[in-house]
């Protein structure tokens, strides 16, 4: 491993330790907490028999993230990203309601991304585990070998929950892919201001997406807001222009480019054109594109 490497690998492990203390204790202190246990449900407990992604981790799971905790150290400020840096397994149930009133602009872009980023490579590793074993099913099919029953039964489930009539590989991996998380913070930071917007704090709503054309959509959890806005990008008639570009890029042996994808959300907004750019500007201005290659740590360090 070369110097320079094992810097940033130390820097963020020496930091990632620190955080997740932090918040173990912060979670001890604070009354209104509501914490559920990620559970594994019925459809799940049938795709993890056949992805060999379903070993057990540690999660860590909190109320929300204290304004205070970046001053003792913040993966937002390492030096650079790699595929070996990961991020610890501690997720936020909301965001603080503090973000709207919180005046250091830095912490409190921070505690956005802080709060926002693991949920997003949570469910960028449940969109992960399923291509990777529909790539592998399909290369069963190329090499001329029939699939079992149980494997047949996964591709069809997959296929309904993607909105797909009719099984076809090719519609499945346009639409089985991740959303870079750079898009993502992107999106979150124009539809909510960082988090300002109360609304979208209130209603674990940080994507702007709307139940009609006057009222947001309610969720019971972050998760569930971000894991609803990765659906919609990848089922959404609207959005086929967005799983084009991806799919052409994974042609291309190219990781999907957030900057390229902002074409394909024309139609998230009424501005269009307006919205695309300011939604490239933030994400270059933000240096959000080092959070592409970031992780979540295997287990919760202790």
């Amino acid at each position: 491993m070369k110097k320079a490497h094992k810097k940033v690998f130390k820097y963020f492990f020496d930091k990632s330790f620190i955080i997740a203390v932090n918040m173990m204790v912060a979670a001890l202190y604070v009354s209104s907490f509501v914490l559920t246990p990620e559970k594994l449900s019925s459809k799940n407990a049938q795709k993890a028999r056949f992805t060999s992604q379903n070993k057990p981790v540690s999660l860590t799971q909190i109320s929300h993230l204290p304004e205070d905790h970046v001053t003792e150290g913040s993966f937002t400020r390492a030096p650079e990203f790699t595929d070996s840096v990961a991020i610890p397994r501690v997720f936020a149930a909301y965001l603080p309601a503090e973000l709207g009133g919180i005046t250091n602009i830095k912490n409190k872009q921070e505690i956005f991304v802080q709060t926002l980023l693991p949920h997003i490579l949570k469910h960028n590793e449940d969109i992960l585990a399923d291509r990777t074993y529909l790539l592998r099913l399909r290369r069963i099919v190329d090499s001329g070998n029939s699939l079992s029953f149980e494997q047949r039964l996964w591709l069809e489930d997959l296929a309904k929950r993607y909105n797909i009539k009719r099984v076809s590989f090719e519609e499945l991996l346009k639409r089985v892919d991740i959303i870079p998380p750079s898009l993502a913070l992107g999106q979150a930071v124009v539809e909510s201001g960082w988090g300002g917007c109360k609304f979208a704090r209130k209603q674990n709503s940080p994507f702007g997406l709307m139940k009609d054309k006057k009222r947001l959509l309610t969720f019971d959890s972050l998760s569930e807001g971000v894991k609803t806005y990765m659906d919609t990008l990848n089922k959404h008639p609207a959005y086929d222009s967005l799983r084009r570009i991806r799919a052409q890029q994974r042609l291309e042996g190219a990781r999907p480019c957030s900057l390229k994808l902002a074409d394909g959300l024309l139609y998230y907004s009424t501005r269009r054109h307006a919205y695309t750019r300011q939604l490239k500007q933030i994400i270059d201005v933000h240096c959000f594109k080092k959070y592409d290659c970031a992780r979540l740590a295997t287990e919760l360090k202790s």
